[in-house]
């Protein structure tokens, strides 16, 4: 191991006015699907991070992303919608509380902290009532959707696991004993009326109609009512079935989902059942009637919505327009290129102030879409469901994308790919990251593509760089290796031990910049016989992707964003904020990120370029807010310049297409007005949801959002 000398340095931070906002400035799309809700024409999911709004579209049979609102402390969650207010536990001992009343505006109304641990809850007028396991049910009054008082509780259950009501009663699941029930039409926490016995321990419920579902944990239903007499209530049950997760019925039919199982039952005859298999779904979802299909939305695991039509058989299609896991981003002559593993390529146009508008979609029949790199506007693009790395040509021009060659590679998915140019035989190399090995292929100028080697590691890699004729990569025990490639062969040149397992690493310049934990290793490469550690400094927070833009380096992980300045000695961290992601990159002033459901854009300035700067108003043009808003049948929109020039004002929808343009002329200075009746380019009428116009000119671009209601 080569010896070295460690150069310890304190992180600087210099004081600027923050530029990375907290929340996007624009999320592009979001296949991040939780919990379901149906909320008049709209689908309401929490998930980790926030809350997504979807419509459905009559015309492609799917549902549209709208909207979302962030909030980061939301982990995993679970829900409940009491009237127009949805409860979100983020399981951490809060709960949050979004108004759905206007939709589709979603509105944060605060979060209480029980500082309890609990399990359930329901809310009852401004009774917050909540299942506290071995100590019963407890009550609470929410004051403002930010704070709580205790008022009283009930010790009445051994093991209290899941709470639900209706108008007069309130149920609450003892485990251990069965379904409690008390009267709630007068005032106080309630009086306790009967309980409804079980023989077997129940760990859910499922109230339809007046009967009680109940779920035992060793599998199968049984089958509760109030109504008979105590000691003979349970009259009926179904218990051929593993745990359920969940049960849904319509007119005649039970659906019910276990782990990897739908059943449907004759709820007429509980003998006259089908057994149908799934998989890559969560079973707990919603069931819903789209078009004139009876629907059941479950939750696609990595991503997206999967949609099984009840009423055809259980057809199976996706839920979404853009559905399933984000797999990768890039950025290349102000286009933006996403690919996921249930779509095609997605191609996004950017303009001067950063917002984007969809473009094209590449092969639209090639719809599972690994990682991405690029030479120039040709795309090495990997295709999981036929084991194929592709080279695509003049990806960026619509009319000239050529799919110029592939190469058969192994079905195991590739964690990673990455980029080497003219290394072998004046070759460029692609390495595809597999565990404990890269395997090695030739890319020529001309696009062809030829199996190279492989590379075996006794220790699984978690990172890789490349400089001129030199590869870097670490490993899980804390090693960071220097190597040159030959052909199938690797010639070693260094290796150093790390304080941790490197999580990225990125060269600038002659300069290596290793993220280990909070702390960044800069590995000095100006003498190539001689590199070195030049220091180790402490960072905000940990680093899973970087990426370069002039002399700025942006990184992204569990902590959010961060910006150093590389211009001195050291990095200096000049700004912070975002929220956790995956990948990102940068693109003059617009900072990209995704986290494998969500494409979150911030509008940041650089000094790159002398572009035109996103700003709400100057003293060139002032945009005026829409009116009304929300609107109905028409919507006015005011602007004013202060100079002539040449005016473009058009209406985009949430995913960035262009529905509109209603001006695009020039105009002298002055105050203007023009009227949106809610059509399309086409003359269409558009589906509710927000839209955004935007107001171009020779001097400044502005845009703000309006609400479409139908």
């Amino acid at each position: 191991m080569k010896k070295i000398t460690f150069f310890f340095f304190i992180l600087l931070t210099t004081a600027v006015q923050a530029e990375i906002k907290q929340l996007p400035d624009q999320t592009l799309t979001s296949t991040a699907i939780g919990t379901l809700h149906s909320v008049d024409s709209f689908l309401v999911s929490a998930s980790r991070g926030g809350v997504s709004l979807f419509v459905y579209d009559d015309s492609l049979q799917q549902y549209r992303f709208l909207t979302r609102n962030y909030i980061s402390a939301l982990d995993s969650v679970t829900t409940k919608l009491v009237d127009s207010i949805l409860i979100i536990n983020s399981h951490d001992e809060k709960l949050h509380f979004v108004f759905l009343k206007n939709l589709p505006e979603l509105q944060y109304l605060g979060v209480v902290d029980l500082n309890r641990p609990f399990a359930d809850y329901t809310l009852i007028g401004n009774s917050l009532y909540i299942a506290g396991f071995y100590d019963g049910i407890l009550r609470y009054s929410l004051q403002d959707y930010s704070t709580v008082k205790f008022v009283d509780s009930s010790m009445t259950g051994i093991l209290v696991t899941q709470l639900s009501h209706d108008s007069e009663y309130l149920y609450a699941l003892d485990e251990y004993n069965g379904l409690l029930r008390y009267d709630i039409t007068g005032n106080g926490f309630g009086i306790f009326d009967d309980y409804l016995f079980v023989p077997f321990r129940a760990n859910a419920f499922t109230k339809i109609d007046s009967l009680f579902y109940l779920h035992l944990i060793r599998g199968g239903l049984l089958v509760g009512d109030f109504n008979q007499p105590s000691g003979n209530n349970i009259i009926d049950s179904i218990l051929d079935l593993s745990q359920v997760a969940n049960l849904y019925n319509n007119d005649s039919l039970f659906i019910i989902t276990e782990d990897r199982f739908l059943t449907l039952i004759n709820k007429s005859n509980f003998d006259d059942k089908v057994v149908y298999t799934i998989s890559n779904v969560n079973p707990l979802g919603l069931l819903n009637r789209t078009d004139s299909n009876l629907s059941l939305l479950l939750p696609t695991i990595g991503g997206g919505l999967t949609i099984l039509d009840i009423d055809t058989m259980l057809s199976i299609r996706n839920g979404l327009t853009y559905n399933g896991k984000i797999n990768d981003i890039y950025i290349y002559n102000s286009l933006l290129y996403i690919s996921s593993s249930a779509e095609p390529i997605q191609l996004y146009a950017i303009d001067s102030t950063g917002f984007t508008t969809y473009a094209f979609s590449v092969y639209e029949n090639l719809k599972n879409t690994g990682h991405l790199i690029n030479n120039g506007d040709s795309v090495f693009v990997i295709y999981p469901d036929i084991d194929k790395l592709a080279v695509i040509v003049n990806a960026d021009e619509p009319d000239s994308v050529l799919l110029e060659n592939s190469i058969t590679i192994s079905s195991s998915p590739a964690r990673e790919m990455s980029y080497v140019p003219k290394q072998l035989d004046n070759n460029n190399l692609i390495f595809l990251d597999y565990p404990f090995k890269y395997q090695l292929y030739a890319a020529s100028d001309s696009g062809f593509l030829s199996y190279v080697g492989e590379w075996r590691f006794v220790s699984d890699m978690t990172s890789f760089a490349s400089i001129d004729s030199f590869v870097v990569v670490t490993d899980r025990k804390n090693e960071c290796t220097v190597y040159q490639p030959f052909s199938e062969f690797r010639k070693f040149i260094a290796s150093f031990s790390l304080s941790g397992t490197a999580t990225e690493s990125i060269f600038y310049n002659d300069l290596l910049y290793l993220f280990v934990e909070n702390e960044m290793y800069i590995l000095d490469f100006s003498d190539r016989n001689n590199i070195s550690i030049q220091a180790v400094i402490s960072i905000p927070n940990e680093v899973v992707d970087a990426v370069i833009a002039e002399d700025y380096l942006f990184t992204v992980g569990s902590g959010g964003i961060t910006k150093f300045d590389l211009k001195g000695s050291v990095p200096i961290v000049i700004d912070a904020g975002g929220l956790p992601g995956n990948s990102i990159v940068v693109d003059y002033n617009l900072i990209v990120v995704h986290d494998n459901q969500s494409v979150m854009l911030y509008y940041h300035d650089l000094p790159l370029t002398g572009q035109n700067q996103y700003t709400e108003e100057n003293n060139f043009v002032s945009l005026g807010q829409n009116y009304p808003n929300p609107f109905n049948l028409e919507t006015v929109i005011n602007y004013s310049m202060s100079e002539k020039s040449k005016v473009q004002l058009s209406i985009y929808n949430i995913l960035g297409q262009k529905v509109k343009t209603l001006i695009n002329t020039e105009q002298d200075a002055g105050n203007y007005s023009v009227s949106w009746d809610g059509t399309s380019s086409s003359g269409n009428v558009i589906a509710t949801g927000i839209y955004l116009y935007k107001l171009e000119t020779e001097q400044a671009v502005s845009k703000k959002k309006m609400i479409l209601i139908k």
